[in-house]
């Protein structure tokens, strides 16, 4: 009766140690998942500047011009830029915002998960030797 009882506390050790484990794979599955998306997003931000400013460049220099038509089109031109530009940044920075969120939430998983597993393996162990005392206890008084 009290092996089973301590059998049972090291099935019991042995499974949330196993939990820990799955814990600590989730997170740092997302953890990955997470700086995959933040590189692409990375390189997404370069390839937005680059396009602002080859879109800029030309009616910045039309903005000299002595025309004063020539002048007020480029204006309203890099306005129309700037307000893209602005518009493609909100997007990238809500994704960016979107990533960083699952990269902490796959840290903390796994920061939990190591926390569990350290318990877990704790008590395994104390359950184990528990188990071994019951079991030479019950040779000897047999």
């Amino acid at each position: 009766e009290k092996i089973d009882a301590a059998k049972l506390k090291v099935e019991k050790a042995d499974a949330k140690l196993f939990s820990a484990d799955s814990l600590i794979q989730v997170g740092e599955g997302i953890i990955a998942e997470a700086d995959a998306e933040m590189n692409d997003l990375t390189n997404e931000q370069k390839e937005i500047d680059k396009e602002y400013f080859s879109s800029i460049k030309p009616w910045e220099k039309q903005q000299r011009s002595k025309d004063k038509a020539e002048v007020d089109e480029a204006k309203a031109e890099l306005k129309k830029i700037d307000t893209k530009y602005k518009e493609d940044m909100k997007v990238w920075n809500n994704k960016y915002k979107v990533s960083l969120k699952k990269y902490e939430n796959g840290k903390k998983l796994a920061t939990k998960g190591k926390e569990n597993q350290k318990k877990a393996k704790e008590s395994k162990k104390i359950a184990e030797k528990a188990l071994k005392d019951i079991e030479k206890s019950a040779e000897k008084s047999k």
